[in-house]
């Protein structure tokens, strides 16, 4: 504010420094009148024209008419200062100023001749001089220019480069801005910060009388706008979808979601069948939109966000989600505390961004703020509900200062502080599995992932499915791991239940990785289940380890070559790695809690003083669904339920009723 204060000052002074002069130069006390006739053309003369006395301002044109005796001459009326020195040999030339205006200019040939003016004035009469013929071309030359220029005070001359060199820049960015748009952001981003700027203008304040100042004020503010501008912004983003897109589709995340078929969802509390209308009506919005995807897990929250991510990166008629495209930037861990914390975001999210669209140079927190303003960024956080407070606060739209226009969240818990939209995943309905199933599996045939079955396999399939799961409502996960076990080859041992179903999965995600070596597929699941509890920690809650914690519970167990099962469980992606960081996770969660319940069921067996323990802990922990329901699914199977006490099932059975209800905290 002081520096807007300043240039404002400096802008009166000069207004007042300009309308003094004319005041002195109109004061009529010191004047006398001088007839100058021309012959000829007395083009571009006018009441503003001056007259000129070896380059130097002694008075200005009254009237001009012409000689009514004989119209080749153009007579000129002039006021002119009483003590300047004309003569009989004074010549007058008509002259053309750089701005086109015609002036008069005045010098003498001879010294010590008497004055004009004096003389007329004691015979009581005006003086009187004849013009020399004006040249066949009135156009400036080098001489008038400088003559115009060199009259100008440093002030003067000050505002005229000021005001020429603003043109000219205005001209330069709106041609840019209209031809090349993402140009503009190019410049803005090799700008200086604006501290740096104002120390460089003040290095030159007192040599240009504070224009600099203003100058490089106008220039860094007009780049700015420009800078910010829609059209701008979406060619900045359209410049870098080609580089966005495949960078997207390589995390592992989002490899592993690769197909994602249409499923009811309940957007604030209203079912939709085909659910993409109206999320591009919320999108196309301009409003900010804070969507939180609830559900429980395995029912296609995560899915669902990649698959509006995947949506936001194309420009294809028909497939765009929302009016242009956006860079979506994917939260999978908790974010570092420096970020978490004041003005930490932005930076952070600009690293991000540099990264996701593979940019070599610098993003600068300039532009990230203004791609996050206007929604030129879908900013997805995943797994929200497991985050850290620091992280949930740093996301939390209602915070101050935060930027982010569109955000889209997925939480197991459906009441996250701030968001304006909630959706809800569902479970697959009984009408619909044989589409989702049949769905899926055209799409793995698709990707040259097997051979579809005939319909009546998958018929038959489905039928089996509703058997095997009873009362569990079927989701997109559950759904997905059968259309895999019909996809391939007929077993003997098809799964008989919710529980044997994952184990099944986990061996078929394992058996190509370990060569088909039975003994080190029971190996690595024994190490999936030990990174897994330690990734659901006390809570029971998915989350994630660092690579070096997950070896060293793979040292524990057995010592031997823990790097090398490290290694094949990455390479059979049920250890994933959600970014190119230090972490890692069993994916997906449900398959993380699955592996921890089994583990739970071989560990405890039939202490019931453990199994116990392990109750109070869960109902202290407000009854962590997802884990609460793999318990409860290995207590219905046909091979860990029996090693589970009947006393202890049934408590299991009632903790699972309870699920999703408000709990008490204990």
């Amino acid at each position: 504010m002081k520096t807007r204060a300043k240039y404002v000052i400096v802008g009166i002074f000069t207004l007042v420094a300009i309308f003094a002069v004319f005041a002195l130069l109109g004061d009529r006390s010191e004047m006398a009148r001088l007839i100058v006739t021309i012959p000829g053309s007395a083009s571009g003369l006018d009441t503003n024209s001056w007259v000129l006395f070896n380059g130097i301002k002694i008075g200005y044109v009254e009237s001009i008419y012409l000689d009514s005796d004989d119209p080749r001459w153009v007579v000129v009326n002039t006021l002119v200062n009483r003590y300047t020195p004309i003569t009989e040999s004074t010549q007058a030339d008509i002259i053309i100023a750089v701005t086109g205006q015609a002036n008069i200019e005045l010098h003498s040939v001879r010294r010590g001749e008497q004055s004009l003016l004096s003389v007329a004035e004691e015979n009581g009469r005006s003086a009187h001089i004849v013009a020399n013929p004006p040249a066949v071309a009135n156009t400036p030359s080098a001489r008038t220019i400088w003559t115009w220029l060199s009259d100008r005070n440093g002030t003067e001359l000050a505002v005229l480069i000021t005001a020429f060199g603003a043109s000219v820049w205005l001209a330069a960015m709106s041609i840019i801005y209209w031809s090349r748009p993402s140009w503009v952001i190019a410049l803005h981003e090799r700008m200086p910060e604006p501290a740096k700027i104002e120390a460089t203008a003040s290095l030159f304040e007192k040599a240009s009388f504070g224009v600099t100042a203003i100058a490089c004020w106008i220039i860094s503010a007009l780049l700015m706008f420009l800078a910010s501008r829609p059209r701008a912004l979406d060619a900045w983003v359209n410049d870098r979808l080609g580089d966005a897109r495949p960078l997207f589709e390589q995390r592992p995340s989002v490899r592993d979601r690769r197909i994602a078929l249409d499923l009811p969802v309940r957007i604030a509390t209203v079912r939709h069948n085909k659910p993409w209308a109206e999320l591009e009506r919320l999108v196309s919005n301009s409003s900010p939109m804070a969507v939180v995807i609830s559900g429980p897990g395995g029912a296609g929250k995560t899915t669902l966000a990649f698959e509006l991510a995947r949506r936001a990166l194309t420009t294809a008629e028909g497939e765009r989600l929302g009016r242009h495209a956006m860079v979506p930037l994917l939260i999978e861990t908790d974010v570092p505390d420096e970020a978490a914390k004041g003005d930490g975001l932005a930076p952070y999210l600009a690293g991000m961004l540099r990264t996701a669209v593979n940019e070599k140079r610098r993003i600068t927190v300039r532009l990230t703020s203004a791609l996050l303003r206007t929604g030129r960024i879908l900013l997805v956080v995943d797994g929200m509900s497991e985050r850290s407070t620091p992280t949930r606060d740093a996301f939390n739209p209602q915070r101050q200062g935060f930027e982010v226009l569109r955000l889209v969240v997925t939480s197991r818990d459906r009441t996250m502080s701030g968001m304006n939209t909630l959706i809800e995943t569902e479970s697959i309905p009984s009408g619909a599995l044989f589409d989702f199933i049949s769905g899926y599996l055209q799409e793995m045939e698709d990707n040259g992932e097997g051979e579809r079955p005939g319909e009546d396999r998958i018929f038959e399939a489905c039928a089996e499915l509703k058997r095997l799961l009873g009362d569990t409502p079927c989701t997109p996960l559950l759904a997905i791991l059968w259309a895999k076990e019909i996809g391939a080859p007929l077993k003997v041992d098809r799964p008989r239940g919710v529980a044997s179903l994952m184990d099944s999965y986990v061996r078929r995600l394992l058996l190509p990785a370990a060569s088909g070596d039975e003994a080190q597929i029971s190996q690595l699941t024994k190490d999936a289940a030990k990174i897994a509890e330690l990734e659901l920690g006390e809570r029971y809650q998915p989350g994630y380890v660092t690579r070096s914690a997950a070896l060293d519970v793979l040292h524990k167990l057995d010592p031997r070559e823990p790097e090398k099962r490290f290694a094949i469980l990455e390479r059979s992606r049920i250890l994933e790695s959600p970014s190119e960081s230090d972490i890692v996770r069993i994916s997906p969660d449900p398959v993380a809690e699955h592996l921890v319940a089994r583990l739970m069921v071989e560990e405890l067996g039939s202490d019931q003083k453990g199994w116990r323990g392990l109750l109070d802990t869960l109902r202290k922990q407000q009854l962590p669904e997802g884990f609460v329901v793999a318990l409860a699914a290995c207590g219905d199977d046909a091979v860990h339920g029996r090693r589970i006490p009947s006393l202890i099932g049934n408590q299991i059975k009632s903790l699972r009723a309870k699920v999703g209800e408000p709990q008490t905290p204990v």
